[in-house]
């Protein structure tokens, strides 16, 4: 009789342990799951977005967030509904939880932020062509005075960016080009300044031609190599840039002279190619 019963107990307990048992071996009762109405979503810097779900939930389940700088939640969950503002750049989970901190579901938040509107450098406006047919010194002086400031102004642009390296394609032709350009523009400023209350009408003329230019034009050119230099600089694997400044500053130009020939040319060919490389770095510039 003593037999039997130790046998019933035994039997009995194991009976109860068997039954307290989950057949995927895990102790924790598994939870009805929510359906969210999305696995991931992106919100805009300070902005709200609004999350649903398919589901009963239960009083006691609370909205876990991951990383609670990147995100909050706005009021209660009314109507299945979650409501969150974007407080910081970054990714984080967000869980519905149970009180014994059993997951009912989660969905991945990513908060961006638009990128600043980014100013699109504008084009090289074509230079002018130099006046001709003027018939009378006083006019030609005022013309002279004006390419003298222009001149200055573009030297002062020109000293704001950092030299291009001589070494570098065909950086030297460009530069002994605007050396003798500046020569040439330097002499006929003291020239002009040593005569200008005698000057006449043929020397005024080529005063103001050459001051045009070897100055002015040899500025806008070697401003430009100087800018292109720094775009390069900047994205020193685009080899359309680096390609574009080997076939366009080359100082070949110091053997042209005149507005059909040499003020066209450079309109068409070193502007036409720098605006080329101010293209591809608003572009590159719009996608950094």
């Amino acid at each position: 009789m003593k037999n039997i019963f130790i046998f019933t107990a035994m039997a009995l307990t194991l009976s109860l342990t068997t039954g307290c048992k989950k057949d995927d071996g895990n102790n924790e009762p598994s939870v009805p799951q929510l359906q969210f109405s999305v696995n991931k979503v992106d919100i805009e810097l300070t902005k709200t977005a609004t999350i649903t779900f398919t589901g009963t939930l239960n009083p006691t389940d609370k909205v876990q967030i991951e990383k609670a700088e990147v995100l909050t939640q706005k009021g209660e969950i009314i109507n299945n509904t979650l409501t969150f503002i974007a407080k910081k750049i970054g990714t984080t989970k967000v869980s519905i939880i149970t009180d014994k901190k059993q997951e009912r579901g989660s969905f991945q938040v990513t908060v961006f932020s638009k990128p600043l509107f980014i100013d699109q450098i504008a084009h090289k406006a074509d230079i002018p062509y130099y006046k001709t047919n003027i018939t009378e010194v006083s006019e030609y002086k005022k013309l002279i005075e004006q390419t003298i400031t222009e001149y200055n102004t573009l030297l002062t642009s020109i000293e704001k960016h950092p030299q291009y390296p001589k070494d570098k394609y065909k950086y030297a032709t460009q530069h002994s080009t605007w050396v003798e350009g500046t020569r040439i523009s330097k002499g006929a400023i003291q020239n002009y300044s040593d005569k200008k209350s005698t000057i006449d009408l043929a020397e005024a003329k080529k005063t103001y031609e050459d001051l045009y230019q070897y100055g002015v034009v040899y500025a806008h050119i070697e401003l430009m190599a100087r800018q292109a230099e720094g775009y390069r600089v900047k994205y020193p694997t685009n080899t359309e840039i680096e390609n574009l400044i080997k076939t366009t500053f080359d100082g070949l130009y110091g053997t042209l002279e005149g507005n059909n020939h040499f003020i066209k040319s450079t309109n068409e060919e070193i502007v036409v190619n720098f605006n080329k490389i101010i293209d591809i770095v608003n572009k590159l510039n719009t996608h950094n």
